[in-house]
């Protein structure tokens, strides 16, 4: 195996492995993973892999796909968080080798290394890849889609490249349905850039590499290829999504209906708090990019400056139309949003990476931008800090973990201005990405597991579970809005609708066992309080709701 085949190879195993510590560990995070879990572990149990549920509702935010992945890491692995997680890490590690191989083939050794290691250690990848929700496995199959479209832009109309084009489309409409706005973008960025050559008039971009065979058409002509693979694909699409969407009208009328309106909803309102005007992702896009933000600016204009260049011109129209698309139609602004744009923006970033570096890197030993990586470890810095603020509110705390966490921050970042400084580029970057690798592994291996405060709902489920309180109908949350409660106590757990009902006495409507806050608690009267004994009481950050400070009590009725 050649040398760089070799850092490749060691490459992506670390960024698996990167993916897969602390899954099992780090507690299921904000409202999405537990929901996904959970009705994941219900489809299992249930035998029902047509209607995706969470507790007593229909979930129908999203197609079943990632409930079919998940669901089955669960039956291998167990209902636990790191089975939950496991498709995504798979997702994102199997991306990043396709954009490997795909990059090396289309512009040699350098480049390939350069865009792996600048996509597996960016900021939104890793978030993805360690997240159990859906963006993960849509990344995988829009970089299958994006590499076909690629192809079949530069003149590659082969069966093989439509039909697996196809099959990538309709795995994301299983998915999410994202991944056709995505494609449809890019291609009309593509037209765009077409009609601006005219405009200048230059001449378009020739339609195959030097030395390209087309593609054997049999006799017919171009015409009649394309009509006939758009039949045969609409009838794959069709085949691949059409018995789910039969089966789940015939149990769930009101699925699909509730589903579109949701995706509708998304695009037209601001969905659950997210909502924003066109340039959200412009100011989200410096903290989804990091540690890479720092070289940005610099890949973005020589990506311009380039864009004549077919690899170049495709990259910068898979992110510029995407980017637009989440942008101007789609109202709720979500940093994933953006996912499928990391691809191509880190393709772009090593493009002018390796570009650079073959001629001596005078543009990352300039002042000017010395002085921004200054900034740029600084904010690093910053950000490195705010664990340190559960100081001021919590207790116990990991100190020692989050010591680690700040030290090697600043060594980090602090050593790739020393070598910019140095004028050694090269090694600069390259740490930039390793150390990026190294502060994950430190977060989620360390600190995450060990920061008590943000693991509320699994002490909660440990203390009913150690009750025997794991019952259906034996317990209820109450005012404790975290869904990753119901995973990790079972999924017997109810919510109740209104916290007045316990803090009126309504007695007759409460159950064995509660899991209240500590709000709920003094606004009760002594009368109230004397039918619930405290078990146990813990204090944390409520991260799905809205990342609010609660007490969280768990209390038995002693009557």
């Amino acid at each position: 195996m050649p040398r760089p085949a070799i850092r490749l190879v060691i490459l992506l195993v670390a960024a698996l492995g990167l993916y897969l510590v602390g899954n099992g560990s780090v507690p299921l995070l904000d409202r999405d993973e537990p929901r996904y879990a959970q009705a994941s572990r219900q489809m299992l149990q249930s035998g029902d892999w047509v209607v995706p549920r969470f507790l007593d509702d229909i979930r129908a935010k999203k197609p079943p796909l990632i409930y079919w992945l998940q669901a089955s890491a669960m039956r291998l692995l167990g209902d636990n968080a790191f089975a939950a997680r496991l498709p995504s890490a798979l997702a994102v590690f199997l991306s990043a080798a396709l954009l490997a191989v795909l990059v090396w083939r289309a512009r040699g050794t350098d480049h390939a290394v350069w865009t792996t290691l600048i996509f597996c250690s960016s900021a939104l990848t890793i978030v993805a890849a360690k997240s159990a929700t859906t963006d993960a496995v849509l990344l995988l199959w829009t970089v299958i889609a994006q590499a076909c479209l690629y192809a079949i832009w530069r003149g590659n109309r082969s069966w093989v490249v439509a039909i697996v084009l196809v099959v990538a489309i309709g795995l994301g409409l299983l998915t999410k349905g994202l991944i056709v706005g995505v494609v449809l973008a890019t291609i009309a960025a593509l037209a765009l850039f077409r009609w601006t050559d005219h405009r200048r008039g230059v001449p378009p971009l020739a339609p195959r590499v030097a030395g390209e065979k087309p593609p054997q058409s049999g006799g017919l002509t171009d015409g009649a290829i394309r009509l006939a693979q758009t039949l045969v694909g609409l009838l794959i699409l069709a085949a691949m999504v059409g018995p789910w969407v039969y089966l789940v009208h015939q149990r769930a009328p009101d699925f699909l209906p509730e589903m579109f309106h949701e995706a509708a909803g998304h695009a037209l309102q601001g969905k659950e708090g997210h909502g924003g005007p066109p340039g959200m992702h412009l100011l989200f896009i410096w903290a989804d990019f990091l540690p890479w933000s720092l070289l940005l600016p610099f890949a973005v204009v020589a990506g311009w400056k380039r864009r004549d260049e077919p690899t170049v011109r495709f990259a910068l129209a898979a992110v510029i139309g995407p980017w637009l698309m989440v942008e101007l139609a789609i109202r709720t602004k979500l940093p994933e949003y953006m996912l499928p744009t990391i691809p191509a923006l880190a393709f772009l970033t090593a493009d002018a990476l390796v570009r650079s570096l073959r001629h001596r890197a005078e543009e990352l030993s300039s002042r000017q931008f010395v002085g921004a990586a200054f900034i740029w470890a600084g904010v690093l810095i910053l950000i490195s800090l705010l664990p340190w603020l559960a100081a001021l509110r919590f207790r116990p705390l990991p100190w020692t973990s989050m010591s680690i966490l700040t030290v090697a921050t600043v060594i980090w970042t602090l050593g790739v201005v020393w070598s910019l400084r140095r004028r050694q580029p090269a090694g600069a970057v390259a740490a930039m990405g390793l150390g990026m690798m190294c502060i994950i592994a430190i977060l989620y291996g360390i600190y995450l597991p060990r920061a008590r405060f943000l693991r509320l709902s699994i002490l909660a489920a440990n203390v009913l579970r150690a009750h025997g309180a794991t019952g259906p109908g034996q317990s209820l949350m109450v005012d404790y809005k975290e869904p990753s409660l119901a995973f990790y106590e079972g999924g017997t757990i109810r919510e109740m609708e209104h916290s007045q009902t316990v803090i009126s006495g309504k007695t007759d409507q409460w159950t064995s066992w509660m899991v209240i806050t500590g709000d709920v608690w003094n606004r009760s009267s002594p009368a109230v309080r004397a039918h619930l004994q405290v078990i146990a009481h813990f204090r944390g950050l409520s991260v799905a709701d809205s990342m609010r400070d609660v007490d969280v009590m768990i209390v038995h009725k002693n009557f």
